[in-house]
């Protein structure tokens, strides 16, 4: 392939971007892409296991359980239920929506907190992009074997 200049003749370009992977290039996902570390702002509460630590906890909930400013843990097991900005509506659901690697509205119950690499809660507008469902904040779980 013959390699030139763009000028007014050139019809096409074909462009090839490479995404490389590494920590200072990302830090948060988000349903839309990621996110990076100063574009966050206080909407936004990472969490990352280190050295098995989540293999301690029962279960999700009990692991959500005073880790996330204003996220409240109810019920006991069996019947949990997580809010992110309290139980207020008296006819609808106001609990958060769980997305798990990618899967919207995934069922936690079964996870096992050994398995979970990294948790993220967002709230506020950056959950526009899950719609109605993600209005009462949404709690990002990715796996080990989700990669």
């Amino acid at each position: 392939m013959v390699s030139r200049g763009v000028d007014k003749n050139t019809d096409t370009l074909k462009i090839n971007l490479v995404f490389m992977d590494s920590k200072k290039n990302r830090d948060l996902a988000v349903g839309y892409g990621y996110m990076k570390k100063e574009d966050l702002t206080f909407a936004a509460e990472h969490m990352q296991q280190e050295n098995n630590e989540y293999c301690n906890y029962p279960n999700v909930y009990e692991l959500l359980k005073g880790r996330f400013p204003g996220v409240t843990v109810d019920g006991t097991s069996g019947s949990y239920r997580i809010f992110v900005r309290g139980a207020q509506s008296i006819n609808s659901s106001n609990e958060a929506l769980f997305v798990v690697d990618g899967s919207a509205g995934a069922n936690v119950s079964g996870l096992l907190p050994c398995n979970i690499k990294s948790i993220d809660l967002i709230k506020d507008g950056m959950t526009a992009i899950y719609g109605t469902r993600g209005s009462n904040g949404v709690i990002l779980i990715e796996t080990k074997k989700g990669n």
